[in-house]
């Protein structure tokens, strides 16, 4: 498909004021009598403001024109396809690190509810949360190897070690995730998901083997496929993938990740403090691969630059077709809304509290009075940031009507979103997101090891009709 080049509202507002000023002047010349006045463009502050407040209002109806009328379209989209009309945030790869004497059982951090923040970058914090569950045990990966085993097997090599205080009785290993980064990481994840023969347990006292035995019930399964380990919020009504496409085009570090399932032997191996895992392959690997222990990583997850936050309150007195929503943040001006989750208001004087339902929705109308309101979200270019999106909001009864003035009191709204902090978020480096917010672990110290992805712009803003049908669903 060739790209779809969107103009930005800025040079909308640049072709009109530049056609006021040149237009204006030829058109003075052909008819002195008429519009003599024109031909001094410039020369009055007065009048020069009066062409920029002219040029801004025209270069939005041209914007409107040019747009096609994308709601006419959007409302389907919101409906079955929400993510299409939606900014891909920036993503990375979180990677906690237990603190000794904090940690000596499991300790699952939860995914989604886990919030982390970077260091400030043109004065914002970017908000990250996790997207993955991450099961904290009371050891370190202290070494990683390929080397001959037995039989003529190749073998990779991982070696832990326990923290102080900690045994392996109390970690309760069930499943442990490895994460593989660097140079070496797209071949090693297919030598363990292809050529796999089997998997052992070696422990080890004072750095010599003291027990092997082998892990027949461990299984190696690759991570990131299943509606629950998604990277972004994803509707049901969609084929799932579709998400799997999105994601792995946009952050394919997620995928490179693998588990190993039921260590439950480890639990009963309560006196040994350094053991092995060693996992062996049917052939040996290529010459060319070479892992140490930093192309390997333990109790990661992916992160994802959206956060939640409340509009800043809008009064609605239903004499205006449409609301612009902002987050209440400071920094609102550089944040932008990734989705609008629900609308909560009350009524001026007396308190009386309102709910409001999405317009497009599958329980439209369901056990609903005509009489009641619904709002509607419309995406719009930014005027303010080059490729953004702006939301705006207007509410309607059951029949897409506009609701007016006579027909409801004043009302003050907010609405319940997720945002995300735009492009800030894409100039972050390895290292930079390790600042803890409320919802961080006290137990576990964190950061990025991998560089932040860079955001994509909601490709529907400015595409026409025509565009956005160009859909394979």
């Amino acid at each position: 498909m060739p790209e779809v080049r969107v103009v930005t509202f800025n040079r909308y507002y640049k072709d009109e004021l530049e056609f006021l000023r040149q237009m204006g002047r030829e058109f003075a010349e052909a008819h002195p009598k008429e519009a003599h006045l024109l031909a001094d463009v410039g020369s009055d502050p007065d009048v020069e403001r009066l062409l920029e407040g002219v040029a801004f209002l025209t270069g939005r109806i041209r914007q409107k024109l040019d747009d096609e009328f994308p709601e006419l379209i959007h409302g389907v989209m919101n409906l079955l396809w929400p993510h299409y009309l939606r900014p891909v945030p920036a993503m990375s790869l979180l990677e906690f690190s237990p603190i000794p004497g904090a940690v000596t059982e499991r300790k699952r951090i939860p995914a989604m509810e886990t919030e982390v923040e970077s260091g400030k970058i043109e004065g914002t914090g970017c908000r990250f949360r996790t997207t993955a569950e991450v099961d904290l045990y009371p050891f370190q990966l202290e070494q990683v190897s390929l080397e001959a085993a037995s039989g003529g097997h190749s073998a990779l090599r991982l070696r832990f070690t326990l923290l102080p205080g900690a045994t392996l009785a109390q970690a309760q290993v069930g499943r442990l995730r490895l994460y593989l980064v660097g140079e070496p990481a797209y071949t090693l994840y297919y030598w363990l998901c292809r050529h796999v023969s089997k998997i052992r347990l070696r422990l080890l006292a004072q750095g010599r083997p003291v027990e092997e035995i082998g892990l027949t019930d461990c299984q190696i399964q690759p991570f990131g496929f299943s509606r629950e380990e998604a990277l972004l919020p994803y509707p049901k009504t969609a084929f799932d993938g579709y998400r799997l496409l999105q994601e792995y085009l946009t952050f394919p570090q997620k995928f490179l990740a693998v588990d190993l399932s039921d260590l439950q032997p480890l639990s009963r191996r309560a006196s040994a403090a350094t053991f092995e895992i060693l996992i062996l392959f049917t052939k040996a690997p290529p010459a060319s691969l070479r892992v140490s222990k930093e192309h390997v990583r333990l109790f990661c997850t992916p992160i994802v630059n959206l956060f939640k936050s409340d509009s800043q309150p809008i009064q609605i007195s239903h004499e205006r077709t449409e609301y612009l929503v902002r987050p209440s943040a400071a920094q609102a001006m550089q944040d932008e809304i990734f989705s609008v989750d629900g609308a909560n208001g009350h009524l001026r004087g007396t308190g009386e509290e309102l709910h409001y339902e999405p317009f497009y929705s599958f329980r439209h109308g369901y056990g609903k009075s005509t009489a009641t309101v619904y709002y509607q979200t419309h995406l719009r270019q930014s005027v303010v940031s080059k490729g953004g999106a702006e939301t705006y909001v207007s509410f309607v009864n059951a029949d897409e009507i506009p609701v007016r003035g006579v027909e409801v009191p004043t009302e003050i709204v907010t609405f319940n979103l997720t945002c995300t902090n735009r492009d800030v978020a894409g100039k972050l480096r390895v290292g930079d997101i390790q600042v803890p917010t409320d919802s961080s672990p006290g137990f576990a110290q964190f950061k990025n090891i991998t560089r932040v992805s860079a955001p994509c712009r909601a490709r529907s803003v400015g595409i026409s009709i025509g565009a956005c049908c160009l859909i394979s669903h």
